[in-house]
């Protein structure tokens, strides 16, 4: 099952209750699809065309012939028009829209060409419906879109073809409209469970994809993600000439605390910290876990001495705090600023080293550090 499944009259549709990541994922695959839709709404396009052919032999009079290709023409300039367009439209509802009231209008056109034939032929007709309830299901779009689209075209065909056709034996319309349907039935469930598994593998591998790169344990960032990030921002940085900082802080005596209270009693520790620093750092900063009882904060935008005084906050915030059985965490901190001769290492060894000053600063810090 999707969770949180968008839900119309009580059923379940194949799509996300979040917009915001119904889009995310529909953006994903139209942008993975655009091509092969392009090719794919072109040549249909084109065999919609390319069917002016039967009409000249099947319209009965020229000036039906005219109306019809006219109808057929038109119609073929405007998916020209949307074959150009498609990679510009900025937004994916725009595009599915768009693609939506293409298929309604290649339907009005299908059944006004039906209605200006004078002796229309009844398989004939019927395979074009066929073909066209096909073309609207391998061609992306909201599943309901497609439902009621197919819908609506083979029902208009069937009531189309009482008026047009009133002559017919009534069992040969009725089969037609059984196959008709039964054809957007079979489609339709088809297209719901593949947009719904496609969907859960969507899911999943955004699970993957964030597991990869956070703390198991805080939720935060892990080194892993935190170094990708680092080699992103200091390239923009140099490129930019903006400042850019590092803060390295770890929490004094956990190991006591593991010690004495026990392990789980330390990850509890942890997991505090990490929440309270989450809560201190701004939008476009970036915390990780460095490792152990180790953090890092990446501080786009900020020099050295601001980079400091967000350190002291910090340190201040967590040691205020209750984090456990301690009751109050305290925390050493080092700061550094990208310089022009600083590479990943260098960057990294200069706030870890102003890190290990901090915790030489007290007496209390000097016996944990004695005892490292």
């Amino acid at each position: 099952m999707l969770e949180q499944e968008r839900m119309l009259f009580g059923f379940p549709l194949p799509e996300f209750c979040s917009r915001e990541m119904e889009d995310h994922y529909v953006g994903q695959e139209m942008k993975r699809s655009l091509s092969y839709t392009k090719r794919l709404v072109l040549l249909l396009g084109t065999l919609f065309l390319l069917f002016a052919v039967a009409d000249f032999f099947v319209a009965g009079n020229q000036s039906n012939f005219h109306i019809i290709f006219s109808a057929r023409t038109l119609y073929f300039v405007l998916i020209l028009l949307l074959y150009v367009k498609m990679d510009y439209l900025a937004h994916i509802r725009k595009l599915t829209f768009w693609l939506t009231v293409y298929k309604i209008l290649a339907a009005l056109v299908f059944l006004t060409i039906f209605s200006l034939y004078e002796s229309p032929n009844l398989v004939i007709q019927s395979l074009g419906a066929f073909t066209l309830i096909l073309g609207f299901h391998i061609l992306p779009n909201r599943w309901i879109n497609i439902l009621i689209v197919s819908l609506g075209l083979a029902i208009s065909f069937v009531l189309l073809s009482l008026w047009k056709i009133p002559d017919m034996v009534p069992h040969e319309l009725g089969a037609v409209g059984l196959y008709l349907n039964l054809t957007v039935v079979i489609n339709s469930i088809g297209s719901y469970q593949i947009q719904r598994y496609k969907r859960l593998e969507f899911v999943n591998t955004q699970q993957l994809a964030r597991m990869s790169v956070t703390d198991d344990l805080t939720g935060i960032y892990n080194r892993k993600r935190f170094n990708q990030e680092l080699d992103q921002w200091m390239k923009r940085a140099r490129e930019c000439g903006f400042p850019l900082s590092l803060i390295f802080f770890d929490i004094d005596n956990l190991k006591t605390i593991n010690d004495v209270h026990g392990h789980l009693a330390g990850d509890a520790v942890l997991k505090e910290v990490a929440r309270v620093a989450r809560q201190a750092v701004r939008k476009d900063d970036i915390l990780a876990r460095w490792g152990g009882d180790e953090f890092a904060i990446l501080l786009p935008y900020t020099t050295e001495e601001e980079g400091k005084q967000m350190a002291k906050r910090l340190k201040k915030t967590i040691g205020d705090h209750s984090t456990g059985p301690m009751n109050r965490a305290t925390c050493s901190s080092g700061v550094a600023s990208l310089g022009k001769m600083d590479d990943v290492n260098t960057f990294l060894h200069r706030a870890d080293a102003a890190m290990y000053r901090d915790k030489t600063t007290t007496p209390l810090k000097k016996e944990r550090s004695a005892g490292m």
